[in-house]
């Protein structure tokens, strides 16, 4: 077996034991985990974790995260923990605008607007749908423009249009933390 099929078989084991576990969480209160998180410090697995918890609410979720500082970029240690968040409080969906509706008007930091916006894209297993005008995108901050250029460069027949948007966006990119891509 080599290493890579090794780790990712590991990973999967692992994913399934920490699912078990937050669902665990469902008759633990928000509040209190909340306050055992912030006590402890807040990590970004005791952020998504306290969406498992009673009457938690989303926007918990988006400020422990932020509080914990886990950095914003498209990469599977940023994907881990965004495709943890339950479901219930974060319904899946594969559709670009749906995900840019749902946190839109509901953060008034703005980091916790585009940290929402980014795990909402990182938690779409499978190819996300760029399901609105590409001109709209053209400006999209950085961070965000990293995750969307990530999911683009992950669709196998990408038009002239869309070709001409990830070289938009790798300008954008370019000298900035969030840019990850080798001349890609």
């Amino acid at each position: 077996m080599s290493q890579s099929s090794a780790t990712s078989k590991n990973l999967k084991a692992l994913n399934r034991i920490d699912l078990d576990l937050v669902a665990h969480l469902s008759e633990f209160s928000a509040a209190n985990w909340h306050s055992l998180c912030s006590a402890a410090g807040m990590t970004v697995y005791g952020a998504t974790a306290l969406s498992w918890c009673k009457d938690a609410e989303l926007s918990q979720v988006w400020e422990g995260w932020h509080a914990s500082g886990f950095p914003l970029k498209p990469s599977p240690e940023f994907e881990r923990p965004a495709r943890f968040i339950n479901p219930a409080l974060m319904p899946p969906s594969r559709s670009l605008r749906e995900i840019l509706d749902a946190e839109a008007g509901r953060h008034e930091n703005p980091e916790i607007h585009t940290l929402a916006i980014c795990a909402r894209i990182a938690a779409v297993q499978g190819t996300l749908s760029f399901d609105m005008p590409l001109e709209s995108l053209r400006n999209a901050p950085p961070q965000i423009a990293a995750f969307l250029k990530s999911r683009l460069f992950d669709k196998p027949d990408r038009t002239a249009a869309e070709n001409a948007l990830i070289a938009i966006w790798s300008d954008t990119l370019s000298g900035t933390e969030f840019d990850i891509w080798e001349d890609a």
